[in-house]
């Protein structure tokens, strides 16, 4: 029953990864992750004494299948980096301003098709790399030294792969810090009780408007009627239901269940 229960919320929890916006993304995100964490267990056990013990005391006899481990030879993994670093520097370039000139030329959208394969790149690439990892450590565990020659160029990319995200998402995580700390307010609330920023747009009675400060008196700036709110009666009018405007509000959601 335990087993059928983990089967279950593993399935669920796979359902649910696919379904949710950007799910492939997601799922390069876990690839690169568990490459990894991996690569760090087979660090530790190579160069840290416990292959040694592991050797002693657990006969290890999980493998991959021959046909698999075939695939995964080192030279077929050197071509696929190789060919991921063309993905990266070539492919996706060309292929976008292609894309682009069909579009205006043809008025033909191949966006989503170029993605798609994008995506399917991404993840076979990353998928492929894992199952390396976790055949380099099950042969770690049998007493090979995988960590030498051409493997290490391998470990290394995945290393860096790793990182640059780590540092990707440190960088964006601080510039949003540093952004949220440079907003200035006005003196207002919206509808909603957020206080209005001096950069912000405001959705007044179902129209868009930018604000502004003319002589310390904010007002609200829409050049299609060709006049101006202040932004003290806006937010008095309660009818009006000011809220601040956010890039999606009220869009249409995509369907993310296939």
């Amino acid at each position: 029953m335990s087993f059928y229960s983990n089967l279950k919320d593993i399935y669920i929890d796979a359902t649910q990864l696919m379904q949710e916006k950007d799910s492939s993304g997601k799922i390069v995100y876990l690839l690169k992750k568990l490459s990894f964490v991996v690569l760090c267990l087979l660090y530790l056990i190579d160069k840290c004494g416990f292959r040694a013990i592991i050797s002693c005391n657990i006969d290890v006899k999980i493998g991959l299948p021959q046909e698999m481990s075939d695939f995964l030879s080192i030279h077929n993994m050197l071509i696929f980096i190789g060919a991921y670093f063309i993905y990266f520097l070539l492919y996706i370039p060309i292929i976008r301003i292609i894309a682009v000139k069909i579009k205006t030329r043809w008025d033909k959208d191949i966006f989503p098709v170029c993605f798609t394969v994008e995506d399917v790149f991404e993840i076979f690439f990353w998928g492929t790399i894992l199952l390396k990892t976790v055949q380099d450590f099950l042969q770690c565990l049998k007493g090979n030294n995988v960590m030498q020659g051409m493997n290490l160029w391998i470990y290394v990319f995945i290393a860096i792969s790793a990182s640059l995200r780590f540092i990707s998402k440190l960088y964006i995580q601080n510039k949003n810090r540093w952004y949220h700390n440079t907003i200035r307010y006005t003196n207002f609330l919206d509808s909603d009780g957020k206080r209005i920023a001096k950069d912000d747009s405001v959705v007044y009675r179902n129209r868009i408007y930018e604000i502004y400060n003319n002589k310390g008196i904010w007002y609200l700036s829409d050049s299609h009627i060709g006049r101006n709110i202040k932004l003290e009666d806006a937010v008095m009018d309660n009818e009006g239901k000011l809220r601040i405007y956010f890039f999606n509000m009220e869009r249409r959601k995509e369907d993310n269940k296939v």
